[in-house]
């Protein structure tokens, strides 16, 4: 999978470009501060990406930020579980103790 930035002209190019394309090829960059178009040419499959536009890692399945130390299936097994078992997963992998005065 190779990605892409399209290249935009300020008034129409955006909305050219993206209708161009099927929406099995295109997905976005999931930093919401970014949200680059970025373009699935179906060469190969890849897992970790970092977008063109904010050189930010990503991970190309779960369009979510890199979740290091986790493949895609146990990190989307967490994330129904919600965000307190995210953080008590990672303090495990960490290594985390409590505070003893807590």
């Amino acid at each position: 999978m190779k990605l892409t930035c399209c290249s935009f002209h300020p008034a129409k190019g955006k909305a050219l470009c993206e209708s161009a394309l099927l929406a099995s090829e295109k997905f976005y960059c999931p930093y919401q501060d970014c949200s680059a178009l970025l373009v699935n040419d179906g060469e190969k499959s890849i897992q970790r990406s970092r977008c063109p536009l904010c050189k930010r890692v990503f991970c190309v399945q779960c369009n979510v930020a890199w979740h290091s130390g986790e493949d895609c299936n146990k990190f989307q097994k967490l994330k129904t579980l919600g965000s307190a078992a995210m953080f008590v997963d990672l303090a495990t992998r960490k290594e985390w103790g409590q505070c003893p005065n807590c």
